[in-house]
């Protein structure tokens, strides 16, 4: 019986990760730790819950329903179109692909544009090459999982983990919590997981999966979804990780940084300490990246 080896096994992974690390997670943990300050932990906790378990366990189902259809055929034929449109839609033009091409751009472009050129014209032509960088490494599937699996979101990673090394060494600020992380951190921690979108995008990313596993030659369905489960327990692993070093970061600077507006803001505030100009750079390649594998 065929299996894959570890690094087949690892790339599938790891562009699990990559397909669920998108504009919201980049944004939403610095946040969590800015405003949960002291209760960072236990609302990272909540959060988990709903940007992480259940995101697998929705990947995990899909993959081994065979797709998105199969699985809400089990209500019944109408539902399954209209529900699966709608999944569809809010992942993709809806609400998905919007936010993953307009962020990177605030972050990576915005700031560097003359005042007297035409913001939108260079929203326009970032946004035709963005997404045609995306198109183009969507047209060969069998080649989906190097490209990202083993290329680009390992270079995300690392990019991360050395904004997060450097961070850490900051002077530690850290603020009591504010608005509903003071008296309900749980509560809010576990409504602001949902806010990543990954609930909904694993309905989609479970398929993905299922079919990446099948297309190194695994034909056993008992097989695909045991490779699945372990997938996304791998790539639920690596998500803890990076949101703690996220939320992390929020948190060292939460007394300095108070009512910041976005994580964006504080990710900005946090590198340009440390790094000065390079790491708005740096940033800018991180969401990127994070934006494009979604896309992807």
């Amino acid at each position: 019986m065929k299996k894959l080896s570890k690094s087949q096994f690892l790339q599938v992974s790891v562009m699990l990760f990559g397909l669920f690390f998108g504009a919201g997670n980049l944004i939403f943990p610095p946040l969590l730790g800015n405003q949960a300050g002291s209760l960072t932990f236990i609302s990272l906790l909540a959060f988990c819950v709903t940007a992480i378990i259940f995101p697998v366990l929705g990947a995990i189902v899909v993959g081994k329903t065979e797709g998105l259809t199969n699985l809400s055929n089990r209500v019944s034929p109408l539902f399954s179109v209209v529900f699966t449109t709608a999944i569809y839609l809010s992942i993709g033009p809806g609400l998905g692909i919007p936010r993953a091409g307009s962020v990177p751009f605030e972050m990576a472009i915005a700031p560097y544009i003359p005042q007297e050129f035409n913001m939108n014209l260079a929203r326009f032509l970032y946004t035709l090459v963005f997404f045609s960088v995306a198109l183009f490494i969507c047209l060969k599937p069998n080649k989906l999982v190097k490209r990202v699996g083993k290329y680009l979101t390992p270079a995300l990673l690392m990019m991360i983990v050395f904004m997060f090394l450097k961070v850490i060494t900051m002077d530690k600020n850290i603020g009591a919590p504010v608005g509903e992380y003071k008296n309900t951190p749980l509560v809010k921690g576990f409504l602001e997981g949902y806010n990543t979108m990954d609930a909904v995008a694993a309905l989609n990313f479970g398929f993905v999966i299922a079919q990446s596993i099948k297309r190194f030659g695994i034909k056993d369905k008992n097989q695909v979804t045991n490779y699945t489960i372990k997938a996304g327990l791998v790539a639920g692993s690596v998500l803890f990780l990076v949101y703690a070093m996220l939320a992390s970061i929020g948190m060292i600077g939460s007394a300095k940084l108070v009512g910041a507006e976005n994580g964006a803001v504080i990710l900005t505030y946090a590198v340009k300490n440390v790094f000065g100009n390079f790491g708005l750079v740096l940033l800018a390649a991180i969401f990127t990246l994070a934006c494009l594998t979604t896309c992807i």
